[in-house]
């Protein structure tokens, strides 16, 4: 088995994503942000085919929780130039706050640690492992 805090991930906000599946892989995981562990208000563009590895994560049932707009294609023009249309290019919408906070209570569901609003002020690293101060 793992043994404790055989993985810390700094960098909250999208680490909680990283901390999630190295979770579900059975590794002790703790999350360290120097704020709140929460995505911002503006949606985030993706394409379609990427959310398909939040299932990995969520499970199916993950659009219950996250809102998903799809737009089906992006559009690109250039000053003067021909206008492209690009199916399945960054053609869908996903509230990040909605889909952090899902991560979130999924992570610490599975046993996941999180600590909120302990910046990270130094990391020694040596032969036996890896030695942060918060």
């Amino acid at each position: 088995s793992a043994p404790p805090n055989s993985v810390v991930v700094l960098g909250g906000t999208l680490g909680v994503l990283l901390g999630l599946r190295l979770q579900t892989l059975g590794l002790n995981v703790t999350v360290v942000e120097s704020q709140a562990v929460e995505g911002r208000e503006q949606d985030w563009n993706v394409a379609a085919n990427e959310l398909e590895s939040l299932k990995l994560l969520l499970g199916e049932g993950w659009r219950e929780e996250v809102d998903v707009l799809d737009f089906h294609e992006s559009r690109a023009q250039f000053k003067g130039g021909e206008e492209w249309r690009l199916p399945g290019v960054l053609s869908c919408g996903i509230k990040p706050r909605q889909l952090i906070g899902a991560c979130k209570r999924r992570f610490e569901e599975l046993g996941g640690v999180t600590l909120e609003y302990a910046p990270a002020s130094s990391a020694l690293v040596g032969v036996g492992g890896v030695r942060g101060s918060f």
